[in-house]
């Protein structure tokens, strides 16, 4: 930021694409990682001890520190603004819904699995579940294996011989799912992820 311009970023409601500040008396930086900002010139960045002991006991800091002492993490649902000549502002700018409150995983899982429920119900029939084989579509396929929508058949997209689809396999094996892998020329993988 230069001059008398103004910047305002936002995060996401759930914070999974994180955004990250930095302002001292002459620099602004807003970026997507903390390591982005510390490439900055002018940016001597000094390690949190505070945030660097979460790090340690919890895997995460807490009350939007980073490892580096002035490089601050936007919270989810929440807008920074950031002036010439004053610090930079945080505000809320969503707030959960009824249905999204504190609660305990147990909380959780128990709304998730009414819900399941009540979309399994609404199509008539055990649904197939897309299963890449990452992090994301394994969590969810080890939920679903003893869950209520009771999955008829695991769908991996690409070859056969994609790491993806050899561990979706493995995935699906472990589920006990009956598993395809459906074929698509990698040159039109864009096409079929749109």
């Amino acid at each position: 930021l230069q001059g008398e311009q103004r910047a305002f970023v936002a995060a996401d409601r759930l914070g999974l694409y994180p955004v990250y500040y930095f302002r001292s008396s002459d620099v602004r930086v807003i970026a997507s990682t903390p390591s982005l900002i510390m490439c900055h010139p002018k940016i001597q960045g000094s390690v949190d001890r505070v945030a660097l002991a979460g790090i340690l006991l919890f895997s995460f800091p807490s009350g939007g520190r980073t490892l580096w002492k002035q490089v601050k993490r936007v919270p989810p649902g929440h807008a920074v603004e950031c002036f010439p000549d004053s610090s930079p502002r945080e505000r809320e700018i969503w707030t959960p819904s009824d249905d999204i409150v504190p609660g305990t995983s147990d909380d959780f899982a128990s709304r998730f699995d009414t819900k399941l429920e009540a979309w399994r119900s609404s199509i008539g029939e055990a649904p197939n579940f897309q299963l890449s084989g990452g992090l994301d579509s394994r969590v969810v396929a080890g939920y679903l294996a003893d869950g209520p929508a009771c999955i008829r058949e695991a769908w991996t997209y690409g070859q056969p011989r994609d790491l993806e689809a050899q561990a979706a396999q493995k995935v699906a094996e472990t589920c006990r799912f009956d598993h395809q892998v459906v074929p698509v020329d990698t040159g039109r993988y864009l096409d079929w992820a749109y």
